[in-house]
């Protein structure tokens, strides 16, 4: 099901007009018929994704980076909540 997921992701990217897909690590086929059927359009992303093994290597040339979890997690980096979390990238845009 992590295909489908995949797939799904790439179609809301492309519905916010994002166009870079970043995978670090995938367990999955990012290619599959799956993840294409639920891309519905957005297949174009899925062929163009950029595949790293390691997330140092995704994140080495980005200005910003955004991390989100809904599970509740300990971690050094300060949270943010989503309507502050715009704010914040306007200004780093």
């Amino acid at each position: 099901f992590l295909d489908r997921n995949v797939g799904a992701v790439a179609r809301s990217m492309l519905n916010f007009g994002l166009h870079d897909l970043v995978l670090v690590g995938p367990r999955c086929n990012h290619l599959s018929q799956d993840a294409m059927t639920l891309a519905a359009g957005a297949g174009s992303l899925l062929r163009s994704a950029r595949v790293f093994s390691e997330v140092s290597e995704a994140i080495e040339h980005a200005d910003c980076v955004v991390a989100v979890t809904a599970r509740l997690r300990k971690f050094a980096a300060p949270s943010i909540y989503p309507r502050d979390l715009a704010r914040v990238l306007e200004q780093v845009a």
